[in-house]
């Protein structure tokens, strides 16, 4: 059975976003016989994160309207395949609902932004934060402002509403006491060595996690265009993408980062753990979502929920996130590479780099040699003219 995020009643959140007991003691209770478990996962291995300081439903409520800022831009309702819809059609009312939630997260991002700065703190922080977030909210609006029903930079406009998104969804976590370490986004590269192995092993689930959807949307979409069945493109996923160039791929890629590694997993947990939601709710929430942005690809979309329920698995278990974020950066990179180089494009250049840096090391390596060899023998002589 899944275990819920909230905590029980006899429990209080602390300054640090974890949970200590109502009288106030250590909770050591809860990890006797489980030393090797860091202080914000619980024995049952999943990570806690306290109720929402403002109130569960705000936390709630701010979800919903992060999902729906996030994935009405991430879903191609125009590239649909089985929907009987005016392509015309669509595509304007694709175009007035980007420019709407454009809007909208201006307005949401500035004003989060505003509370969040009161003026105990320093003029310039202040406004350095105020006028950063108004400058990232104009550039999200202006890149989803169409001229003659087309967006004139679409590849600036979607950077400019990622890094909306990404501020926007720091900005509502903050404000329901989930800072970006508890977020699993700091520090990128623990130092800890025992710490640094098991962002290693989260990075491979999360890998394989991507390589079962990936890889099986991809072969039951042959086969289903090999079979001529309805309810699948008949183009590439690079087609359906509309990705054309490398500068294309970059931007999509940096989007797809945004969507489902920030916002469908680590924001979707951790507000609804702030919200007193149930675990299969996290869960329900996460795969809804993941098909949805995914719907371009028709009916093999459905292989992408073991896909997002194996991300929230590893997420509550672990409660890292850039581990999840690199194993899909390095799949979506080799799916690029795919796609605009042969092999030996590839392999050439990796080989050339590989044995320019064997032999800098070697003469590295020869020199630092000498160097050391050198400084114990010239040390007595040195004292002995003394």
């Amino acid at each position: 059975m899944p275990h819920h995020f909230a905590p029980a009643l006899s429990t209080t959140p602390t300054a640090d976003n974890t949970i200590r007991p109502a009288d106030g003691s250590p909770d050591h209770d809860r990890h006797a016989g489980h030393p090797e478990l860091p202080r914000n996962v619980r024995p049952d291995h999943t990570v806690r994160f306290a109720p929402s300081p403002i109130h569960p439903r705000r936390a709630y409520g701010e979800l919903l309207a992060l999902l729906l800022v996030t994935t009405w831009n991430s879903l191609p309702l125009d590239r649909i395949p089985g929907l009987p819809w005016d392509s015309e059609v669509v595509s304007d009312t694709a175009l007035a609902g980007q420019l709407a939630m454009a809007v909208g997260v201006f307005f949401w991002l500035a004003r989060l932004v505003i509370i969040r700065t009161p003026r105990r703190m320093s003029t310039g922080r202040r406004w350095g934060l105020r006028l950063g977030a108004t400058a990232v909210g104009i550039a999200a609006v202006a890149g989803a402002v169409p001229v003659d029903g087309v967006l004139p930079y679409p590849r600036a406009g979607a950077v400019a509403y990622a890094g909306a998104l990404v501020w926007l969804t720091l900005e509502v976590c903050l404000r329901h006491g989930i800072t970006p370490t508890r977020l699993g986004l700091r520090p990128v590269w623990p130092k800890a060595r025992t710490e640094q192995k098991r962002a290693v092993k989260v990075g491979g689930q999360a890998l394989i996690a991507v390589l079962i959807a990936g890889w099986g949307s991809g072969i039951l979409t042959l086969l289903m265009q090999n079979a001529d069945l309805p309810l699948v493109p008949s183009v590439s996923q690079q087609d359906a993408l509309g990705i054309t160039s490398l500068g294309d791929a970059a931007t999509s890629m940096f989007w797809v980062l945004v969507v489902e590694d920030l916002v469908l997993v680590g924001a979707v947990v951790a507000l609804l753990s702030a919200a007193r939601r149930p675990a299969w709710e996290m869960y329900a929430v996460t795969c809804v979502a993941v098909v949805v942005v995914h719907a371009y690809m028709g009916l093999p979309a459905l292989l992408f929920l073991p896909y997002a329920w194996l991300r929230v698995r590893i997420y509550r278990r672990h409660g890292l996130l850039v581990p999840l974020i690199a194993a899909h950066f390095f799949y979506d990179l080799a799916s690029i590479i795919g796609w605009f180089f042969t092999f030996w494009q590839v392999a050439i250049p990796v080989l050339w780099g590989t044995f320019l840096y064997l032999i800098a090391d070697e003469i590295y390596s020869r020199g630092r040699g000498l160097l050391d060899r050198r400084s114990p023998s010239d040390a007595p002589e040195k004292r002995a003219t003394r």
